[in-house]
């Protein structure tokens, strides 16, 4: 099964998709395990719940509707591809901004709009944040780019 995309088919953000993507994304990159992980250990599962209530929470409250549980999303998206580790984590561990910001934003916003507390969600986001920005470890290599070959150029 495909990730959902956080754009729904009419150009307007789709608040399930994004709060499901908050949890999953968030906990998988910060905990650096598998999807499968995050449904399999207990406490991991708890908080992938927590996070993805939290976001529904503060999206309800700035008055946006949900298309669904984000709970439910974010445990099926964990089920369905449970080898696959989150990009936010691949990208810091190449030393890459993780694009984290485009979820969070939405949501911290609307929690702000709405008047509702979202403490998981303002950690999560600082502490990639702050991952982000981190110097690399000496001996960490970026991965390299395939330099074009002789055959590959066209006269």
């Amino acid at each position: 099964m495909r990730k959902p995309n956080a754009q729904a088919g009419n150009g307007s953000t789709d608040w399930t998709a994004l709060c499901a993507e908050a949890a999953v994304g968030g906990l998988g990159a910060l905990a650096a395990v598998r999807n499968g992980a995050l449904v399999r250990d207990p406490a991991l599962r708890r908080l992938i719940k927590a996070v993805a209530a939290e976001a529904a929470a503060a999206a309800r409250s700035a008055g946006h509707r949900l298309s669904g549980r984000p709970q439910a999303l974010a445990e099926r998206l964990c089920r369905d591809a449970p080898l696959r580790s989150h990009p936010w984590l691949s990208a810091l561990r190449a030393g890459h901004a993780t694009g984290a910001g485009a979820v969070f934003g939405p949501l911290l916003n609307a929690a702000r709009r709405g008047g509702s507390p979202a403490p998981k969600l303002t950690v999560i986001a600082a502490t990639l944040r702050r991952l982000e920005r981190r110097p690399r470890r000496p001996g960490t290599r970026r991965p390299r780019r395939r330099r074009p070959q002789r055959d590959d150029m066209q006269p």
